[in-house]
């Protein structure tokens, strides 16, 4: 299965897309460059993302649920699951790591 991320990058760039396989093959190795613009874009977001369920919840007066990254997968799953069950209309799973695989499943709502 390939995410969005996947797709796009094989339009702009088939090369992309071989370094990708390679990487994921265990071929090469990504390099890794220290961004601290980058750092500070995703603090904002977090923060601005932080800001909107706050506000969800202590001015619209809607139930968030907030799924703790310090948690076992299985834990993570289940508290997601009995969430969208009791109906919950905003659902935070801050980040975490599916069993067998290398990418996050990161925030939704």
């Amino acid at each position: 299965m390939f995410s969005a991320t996947d797709v796009k990058n094989f339009l702009s760039c088939h090369h992309l897309s071989t370094l990708d396989r390679a990487e994921a093959a265990g071929k090469l190795k990504k390099p890794f460059f220290l961004d601290p613009g980058l750092d500070l874009l995703k603090e904002l977001g977090l923060r601005h993302e932080q800001s909107y369920l706050d506000y969800l919840a202590n001015v619209q007066g809607l139930e968030v649920a907030q799924i703790p990254n310090d948690v076992p997968w299985a834990e993570a799953v289940t508290r997601t699951t009995e969430a969208f069950r009791r109906g919950v209309p905003y659902i935070k799973l801050l980040s975490c790591t599916a069993p067998g695989m290398d990418v996050p499943i990161s925030s939704f709502e």
